[in-house]
């Protein structure tokens, strides 16, 4: 019974050696694979660490976001104030056109006025110098005919030796009365014709007077629809510069988005990376209860 009983402690022995050596040979993977998850376990920390942060980050974008979007619509109302303002503009250069072909038809209208008045000044100052030669005419024929007046007076011709009679006297008496009335009916046509050539001067100056004043207009309205073109193409400009900076802060609105948009697959991954840090945990924690197990066979299996 002895023998048997010792026989049976050497073969417990045996196993316990068999498992001994094997638990041996694996000591060296097993503490590798433990080495390996420790190090995995804490690169997930460092992971979740640093996603984390990204999502304070990111986080904070959702302000930002907010703060873009408020300034789009800024500049979406500045941009409809300047098309109400680009349309006002529009407005009175519309009127202001009118009101320039309005000035035209007038400027042009004054300027025949002008030819118009001009050629009558011509037409009576060419019919004053022909009453001024008939004056002359009339002066030239009472100056004959009182110059024979003298001559009767002193009965005879001085050049002829011709003596007047009464019939003489008769003749040119009434020769200086009718030259002296052609003359007096001459000088009032003079006079009558000098006052319209004074009035033709007169309305020639004031048409002319009236076209300056008028081609002022025409320049100052011409003026006021370039300085409104002007403000026009400025809109336009300011426009265009508020769209550009519209585009601008459209695409930092479209990366923030989606940094933001990524928080979800972050938080995802971070789940993910908890869970598979949790498997290798246990597992970390079964080769360490394996390692024990082995330290604990070792001392059985030390000989007494």
């Amino acid at each position: 019974g002895d023998i048997q009983d010792l026989n049976n402690t050497v073969k417990s022995l045996n196993d316990e050696l068999s498992q001994t050596t094997e638990l041996i040979k694996k000591k060296d993977t097993i503490l590798a694979e433990k080495s390996s998850l420790q190090t995995k376990i804490y690169t997930s920390k460092q992971n979740i660490s640093k996603y984390e942060h990204d999502i304070e980050l990111i986080e904070s974008n959702r302000g930002m976001v907010d703060t873009l979007n408020q300034k789009i619509q800024e500049y979406d109302s500045l941009n409809m104030n300047l098309e109400q303002e680009k349309e006002k503009y529009n407005s009175e250069i519309a009127d202001l056109k009118v009101k320039l072909e309005t000035e035209d038809k007038e400027r042009d209208e004054i300027n025949n006025q002008i030819t118009e008045e001009h050629n009558l000044f011509l037409s009576k100052t060419t019919e004053l110098n022909e009453l001024n030669i008939q004056l002359a005419n009339k002066n030239a024929e009472l100056n004959h005919a009182q110059k024979h007046i003298d001559m009767i007076k002193l009965g005879t011709c001085p050049e002829c030796g011709h003596a007047f009679d009464r019939t003489d006297h008769t003749k040119y008496n009434e020769a200086l009365t009718t030259a002296t009335k052609n003359k007096e009916e001459v000088e009032q046509l003079k006079i009558q014709k000098q006052n319209e050539v004074s009035t033709a001067d007169a309305n020639v100056k004031a048409l002319r007077e009236k076209l300056r004043n008028k081609e002022i207009e025409v320049s100052n309205t011409s003026k006021d629809i370039s300085t409104l073109e002007y403000k026009i193409k400025n809109v336009d400009s300011q426009i265009q510069v508020n769209k550009g900076s519209q585009e601008r802060i459209k695409g930092q609105i479209d990366q923030y988005s989606a940094n933001v948009n990524e928080i979800d697959n972050i938080k995802k991954k971070i789940e993910e990376l908890e869970l598979k840090m949790f498997r290798e945990s246990q597992s970390w924690q079964s080769l360490s209860h394996g390692a024990g197990r082995w330290r604990k066979s070792g001392r059985r299996s030390r000989p007494r």
